[in-house]
């Protein structure tokens, strides 16, 4: 019985020493102290939109159906047919606009520019890299004012809420990965 009662110490000991390790987080973790902008925010639902585009009957890995039917972007946001759809043109748009971005040819274009003007390379790349992301975050946002002129503002509202609380729990599930 002592056996018993000194192992169920050491294991509520380990427990409550690995769920102390598990639970803490760097400042850069905390969403209080660094909000996530409205263009992070939609740029990540925007992507989660375009891929669900329609509701999906999941597959086992022999491919056969689980007959379980995921719930669609519509019924979650509790969005309007109209909504729904308009949503996802605007998803889908982005998405094929930002898969035009090809990073590789500009990387190697800001190659080429380093051997003409002696410039170093990795300073060009940077710059350009800066350069596409500023331009991503504007192409993001034209989409998101497309979504706020079509919804109206309080609809719109609803929905960046439901984006938000989206991206918060993708970002608390990534935290709560084990990190190698």
């Amino acid at each position: 019985m002592a056996v018993i009662a000194r192992l169920a110490g050491i294991v509520l000991w380990l427990g409550i020493c690995c769920w102390q390790g598990v639970c803490q987080t760097g400042p850069s973790d905390n969403p209080i102290q660094q909000p996530a902008s409205e263009a992070s925010v939609f740029e990540s639902f925007f992507s989660e939109v375009a891929q669900r585009k329609n509701a999906s009957w999941p597959t086992a890995p022999n491919g056969q159906s689980t007959g379980v039917k995921e719930t669609t972007i519509q019924e979650a946001a509790g969005l309007t047919e109209r909504e729904a759809s308009i949503l996802t043109e605007v998803a889908m748009d982005l998405e094929a606009r930002m898969r035009s971005v090809n990073i590789g040819s500009a990387i190697f274009e800001a190659r080429l520019r380093s051997v003409e003007s002696g410039q170093s390379s990795e300073e060009l790349e940077r710059q350009l890299l800066r350069d596409m992301e500023e331009r991503s975050r504007q192409m993001v946002m034209e989409h998101v004012q497309q979504l706020r002129t079509a919804f109206g503002d309080a609809r719109f509202q609803t929905l960046y809420g439901y984006a938000r609380a989206r991206q918060k729990a993708r970002t608390a599930v990534a935290a709560a990965a084990p990190r190698r």
